[in-house]
């Protein structure tokens, strides 16, 4: 999967785009929040990831498009200034990320990463999805 497809997706589903030259930061800004919540250490996209499908090994094409596209569509919608939207994008990349982080072995979560990726499953940090509408307190 490459960054331009899935965000091609996100831009559909938002009904809006996501500017070119914001693909690498959004999508880096993702492996980050998965890096942090997941105590991971997947490595960040490179400018191949755009457009070579085979760039990006670290995560199945599946996982990249279930939180790397809401993470787009999130990102599109805080442009936008929509409340409403962006916090619907980022609690569907909430979902998805607590989905990854207890994926059971051979469906290409948490539990199948590299020994190097994975950083130490003592490393994780829970992630409660119950409440996920008060994700960004202090957002104006």
């Amino acid at each position: 999967m490459t960054l331009q497809g899935i965000a091609e997706t996100s831009n559909y589903v938002t009904d809006e785009e996501i500017a070119q030259m914001n693909l690498l930061g959004s999508a880096n800004a993702a492996i980050a929040e998965i890096n942090a919540y997941c105590g991971c250490l997947l490595p960040l996209f490179e400018e191949e990831s755009l457009t070579d499908e085979t760039a990006y090994t670290s995560l199945k094409d599946t996982w990249q498009i279930r939180l790397i596209e809401p993470y787009y569509a999130y990102s599109i919608a805080a442009n936008d200034g929509d409340t409403n939207a962006r916090d619907f994008h980022y609690n569907r990349f909430l979902k998805a990320l607590d989905q990854f982080k207890g994926a059971s072995s051979g469906a290409g979560g948490v539990s199948d990463l590299s020994d190097e990726e994975k950083g130490g499953s003592d490393r994780m940090k829970p992630i409660d999805v119950s409440e996920v509408t008060v994700h960004w307190e202090g957002w104006i």
